[in-house]
């Protein structure tokens, strides 16, 4: 498998779930499709020719009144489908104890942790903008997980889309079990004092041994 961006929700990884009695083609078409409540809508995301389509659908859907507060564990579920593959989840042990972060220059505060560019080229954690890295933490929980523990989450979870009550339990138990949200100090004195940044293997957000950080926006987890 190839190592290049493989923690990407836009990596092709079949996500079955039985809203549609089908697959969807990446966790973005599946997480996108689950902002609407409409089947059709859901089905039509899910034929999506690319990830990036799906997300620019889900934009446009119907938001479903519970989303802010189901969305967390419809990403959950989905990550669970996806690194209940071998090879996904034999890459995703490969990353140790490292601290799994979604790095981004476009501010996303929720899912990730964004950066700046510092004038002597460096890209640190952006102070002002102080990132949850949801993503980030949901993979780390993923990785404290056996393969045949999400294999079964996921597999629990199979009708779960729409299930309010459910998600938001999932949700509460999420926010309470995984990983605290690093701090932007934490990461900014490490990344100048070894002038490093996330892990070129992954090109996206392992903090590690690296030399530079891609911060391409068809990159992103």
């Amino acid at each position: 498998m190839a190592n290049d961006n493989w923690f990407s929700n836009f990596k092709r990884s079949s996500i079955f779930m039985a809203d549609i009695h089908t697959t969807y083609p990446t966790v973005e078409h599946a997480f996108q499709a689950a902002k609407s409540l409409d089947i059709k809508q859901r089905k039509h995301i899910a034929n999506m020719n690319s990830p990036g389509a799906a997300k620019k659908a889900g934009r446009k859907v119907e938001l479903r009144p519970d989303w802010e507060e189901i969305k967390l564990a419809i990403m959950w579920i989905c990550l669970c489908g996806k690194f209940s593959d071998e090879n996904w989840y034999k890459e995703l042990k490969l990353t140790g104890e490292e601290e799994i972060v979604e790095w981004n220059s476009w501010g996303d505060k929720i899912w990730g942790i964004p950066c700046h560019q510092t004038n002597v080229g460096f890209w640190i954690p952006d102070k002002k903008l102080h990132g949850e890295n949801l993503l980030g933490r949901l993979l780390m929980h993923c990785r404290n997980h056996s393969r045949r523990s999400l294999k079964d989450i996921h597999k629990y979870n199979l009708s779960g889309f729409d299930d309010t009550n459910m998600l938001k339990d999932c949700s509460t138990y999420l926010l309470e079990n995984i990983p605290p949200a690093p701090t932007p100090s934490q990461y900014s004195k490490v990344a100048i004092d070894n002038h490093t940044l996330p892990s070129e293997r992954m090109k996206v957000a392992i903090y590690g041994n690296a030399t530079k950080l891609n911060l391409d926006a068809e990159m992103r987890l």
